[in-house]
């Protein structure tokens, strides 16, 4: 039972055999470039990661195996409402985290309730009076849900393992270190722009020796590039990457992750829903926040928008249909009202993360001048030799997706591709 069927696949991850057969190649293309961040995500955020992973798991070994339904669904629960704290950014207690003070007293209460309790408190004043941008970071995706909930039994086992705060199970620690000294980006993208950018290339993610203060062994680039991105739940090779590496058989952790997950009833709990995005007090899948407010997206026109999506081919789809177009206009409008809650404007943007400097160099580089050289390729594309090292998992990422449209072109527009290349020749 570690490795989960690829139907369970599709199904935590919110598609149907219909959809995935259509859109295998942007399946197959996006994955990778996905599950590249998951190492960066779990060295940044550990410290909340962590947390939430043994909070959740001390209660699921206490909960009884011969558990109703009802009593398994307020385990699932609370599970939902810690995957969500686990998703948002700024909800960390490292000191300079701007919510330290007010994350700190609220993880401390979390880890003074006994493993029986499956009830979160309800966050304090402090986080329901956000307002504007403030109150826009505790918004996160419904896929960040669906990977901690799936994810919760592995990473709290990890975390024990490192001896993640032991003898201070009902201490936070963590709000004895300090952030570290940038913030999280996606290839090079700043997301967290009230922290500084990762200037030097030099620095290494991985390394957070900080963390010792808090855990009895280093959270390694080998840890989580092994565990990264489920554990080795999903079938080798599907989607076109590796899943991480399995608990060795026979092993206590393997036998652990196993009946947590039972306990769960993973893999069929952790799935993505017809809801892109959650808040804290919508009372619905999350419901930490009073007073609720409801979800952040009309949930009728989510619905229809859903229906359309995964029973649409993917030739209709790459057309303009004005139906869908018009529910994607709606809920991201009913989305961004609900998270921004009457604030006025988004700050300044930062410059440009790069600069791009040309070259009117010409030269090819094969023996006849049939075949062009790399150089030259990366010239003719707009970039320069330092984007693309930074960017290849774009690259990797997107030329195939944009090359197979090539022939699609060609045959449709033949007639003015033919008359323009002639009349050039």
């Amino acid at each position: 039972g570690w490795v989960w069927s690829e139907e369970a696949a599709v199904r935590q991850t919110g598609g149907t055999p219909f959809f995935v057969k259509e859109y295998k190649d942007i399946y197959n293309f996006a994955s990778p470039i996905v599950a590249n961040q998951c190492p960066r995500y779990l060295a940044y955020f550990w410290p909340q990661v962590s947390f939430w992973s043994e909070e959740v798991v001390r209660r699921v070994e206490a909960f009884p195996q011969a558990a109703s339904t009802s009593e398994r669904k307020q385990l699932q629960k609370f599970t939902r409402n810690a995957a969500y704290l686990g998703c948002v950014w700024y909800f960390d207690p490292r000191s300079g985290s701007g919510w330290s003070e007010h994350v700190t007293k609220y993880m401390r209460s979390v880890a003074e309730l006994p493993s029986s309790s499956l009830q979160l408190p309800e966050l304090p004043p402090f986080f329901s009076e956000l307002n504007g941008i403030d109150r826009g970071k505790l918004i996160v995706t419904d896929s960040c849900l669906m990977w901690f909930s799936a994810m919760f039994c592995d990473l709290g086992y990890l975390a024990r393992d490192l001896g993640v705060r032991r003898g201070r199970s009902q201490d936070v620690c963590w709000n004895e270190i300090a952030v570290p000294p940038f913030g999280f980006t996606l290839f090079g993208i700043d997301l967290m722009p009230d922290r500084p950018l990762l200037h030097s290339r030099a620095t290494d993610e991985y390394d957070r020796p900080e963390y010792l203060a808090c855990q009895d062994r280093h959270l390694t680039r080998e840890d989580v590039q092994s565990w990264c991105p489920m554990r080795g739940h999903y079938p080798a090779a599907l989607w076109n990457i590796s899943w991480g590496e399995p608990a060795p058989p026979g092993s206590a952790q393997r036998r652990d992750v196993l009946t947590c997950n039972k306990k769960l009833g993973n893999p069929d709990f952790a799935r993505i829903t017809d809801m892109p995005l959650h808040i804290a007090d919508e009372g619905e899948d999350v419901d930490v926040m009073k007073p609720f407010r409801g979800y952040l997206t009309d949930i009728n026109a989510t619905h229809a928008a859903m229906e359309i999506v995964l029973s649409t081919p993917l030739d209709e789809a790459l057309r303009f249909n004005p139906e869908v177009a018009g529910l994607v206009a709606d809920i991201a409008a009913s989305a961004l009202a609900s998270a921004l809650a009457g604030a006025q404007q988004f700050p300044e943007q930062r410059g440009s993360l790069i600069s791009l400097t040309g070259t009117d160099k010409d030269e090819v580089h094969d023996d006849d001048g049939w075949v062009w050289s790399e150089e030259a390729a990366v010239r003719q594309t707009g970039g320069t030799p330092f984007f693309v090292k930074e960017y290849k998992d774009i690259y990797n990422f997107a030329s195939p997706i944009v090359a197979n449209q090539c022939p699609r072109y060609l045959a449709y527009f033949w007639p003015q591709v033919s008359f323009w290349s002639e009349e050039v020749v």
